[in-house]
């Protein structure tokens, strides 16, 4: 974490700035509380301290303020109360240690600007070792915030790459910042626009390498549980075969073609996997979508989401050569292509579910992918109903107001999703939108809530209702790639 501050000193006398950070050790939902001696200081010179006990090790820095030790007797800040919410339920408070203090004088009529980072790992090697690199310039790149939509972009860029870990000898993504792992729909979603936008395919590759790698007959995993792969998705897998496409288009086929030989019995037995649920060409499945505490089943993006695998893979077959004797691709599309429309489309849009007309944003994705069945003229109908009841300032609503169920700071039931404005501006274009109403969609997170919330990125999601209180993780993987991925690919801003 690194902080700048700028003091102003407009009075004729010297003044001293006093911080007084307090630090704890522990995992993101416990809370410590009672006493601290556990914890160990040292101050190492003028602008370096550390911070350890037996669960972790933290080096404090400053360019400029001094670090003091804090008397013994105000060191434990009791009873320190967080504010609750609906989330959680009820409210919370915590001890923190407070072993230190900087400070930092400012002469009179003068102004000063400093910074503070506070760095920390496991162990104590970890730390050292990563500071130094600190220090050397290798992993410290500033995240100041210029005015105007080049400075917003680069802070983007500079977020889309905080996503991006080591995990063995690949890479992969982590779903969120403060509180979201490693999660395989985000690490698709989001994975053109944290990578392919910016030319790094070598980094696409090892992300795509590392799901496929741990990937079942139930497809690629949806996440991870102590080292665990856990498969709970139905559409996660075909956000891959999705994500595959756009990575060959970026390539080239020749590169892809070795990518695809090493995987090519993977993706197809994941595929005969799921052909098990195949009724009339359309897939029928319970629950594994990304709003699945909702338990959808036969959900509208799914379907959208496996026919245009369905496609993919017959490409993918000729690229390999493969006859397709055991799985034949086409006939199970043009079965969905006579069969979906009748079942899905109620007359305005699209049912959310078999059976559920619940007007959700969920309709979008089908519209927005490369092979897709509806028609221009059905889509424009569609995206005018999302328009109206759906479309906010910075996203899509999950739930019509109009809904009995509708709860604006419900995260599925109301909440305002921004990733899936990727969606909603590939649909819009494919119906014939222009690019100028696209920047009005984009206006308000590119210029405005960037400065709020997590500075630099993008929140999770908001309230449903104005004023859009962002909620959730403050910088969201599938948030920052998608606005990346429209900016870059249609450049309309």
């Amino acid at each position: 974490v690194s902080v700048i501050y700028n003091i102003k000193n407009r009075s004729a006398d010297p003044i001293k700035l006093r911080l007084n950070p307090v630090v704890c050790f522990r995992a993101r939902e416990q809370l410590c509380v009672g006493d601290s001696t556990n914890i160990k200081h040292k101050i190492f010179s003028q602008n370096i301290a550390a911070v350890e006990s037996e669960k972790g090790y933290m080096v404090l820095y400053s360019d400029k303020a001094s670090f003091h030790e804090t008397p013994p007797s105000g060191r434990l800040r009791e009873d320190i109360s967080y504010s609750g919410n609906k989330e959680a339920g009820e409210n919370h408070s915590e001890d923190l240690y407070q072993p230190l203090y900087l400070d930092i004088a400012i002469e009179p009529l003068m102004d000063e600007d400093f910074l503070v980072v506070a760095l920390g790992y496991e162990t104590e090697v970890e730390t050292a070792q990563a500071f130094k690199e600190f220090l050397n310039g290798e992993r410290y790149r500033s995240r100041f915030i210029s005015s105007g939509a080049g400075g917003t972009i680069l802070s983007l860029l500079s977020a889309a790459g905080t996503f991006i870990v080591d995990s063995d000898s690949k890479k992969t993504v982590i779903a969120g910042f403060p509180h979201s792992g490693e999660r395989g729909r985000e690490a698709m979603i989001s994975l053109l626009g944290l990578t392919l936008v910016k030319g790094e395919y070598d980094t696409a590759e090892s992300i795509l390498e590392h799901f496929l790698n741990r990937a079942g007959r139930e497809g690629i995993p949806s996440g991870f549980l102590g080292g665990k792969a856990e498969y709970r998705d139905v559409d996660t897998s075909f956000w891959m075969i999705d994500r595959m496409y756009q990575y060959m288009n970026g390539v080239g086929v020749e590169r892809f073609k070795g990518l695809l030989h090493t995987y090519w019995w993977t993706l197809k037995s994941m595929m005969r996997n799921h052909l098990e649920r195949e009724r009339d060409g359309l897939l029928m499945h319970e629950g594994g979508t990304w709003m699945d505490p909702l338990k959808r089943n036969n959900a509208v993006e799914v379907q959208g989401l496996w026919y245009n695998a369905l496609r993919i893979m017959e490409r993918f077959a000729d690229l390999m050569e493969d006859t397709g004797d055991d799985i034949n691709f086409k006939s199970i599309y043009v079965n969905f292509e006579e069969n979906f429309q009748g079942r899905y489309w109620n007359g305005r849009y699209l049912s959310d579910c078999l059976g559920d007309d619940s007007l959700r944003p969920n309709q979008i994705i089908p519209l927005s992918l490369e092979f897709n069945v509806i028609d221009g003229n059905m889509s424009r109908k569609i995206l005018g109903v999302v328009e109206r009841d759906l479309l906010t300032r910075y996203g899509l609503r999950t739930l019509s107001p109009s809904d009995h169920r509708y709860v604006g700071d419900s995260r599925f039931n109301g909440g305002v999703h921004p990733w899936l404005l990727g969606s909603y501006v590939e649909a819009y274009i494919k119906a014939g939108g222009g690019r100028t109403k696209i920047k009005q969609f984009l206006r308000p997170l590119f210029e405005e809530h960037i400065y709020d919330a997590g500075l630099g990125s993008i929140s999770e999601f908001f309230d449903g209702n104005p004023p859009h209180k962002p909620r959730g993780c403050i910088s969201y993987s599938t948030s920052v790639g998608e606005l990346l991925r429209i900016h870059f690919k249609h450049k309309v801003y």
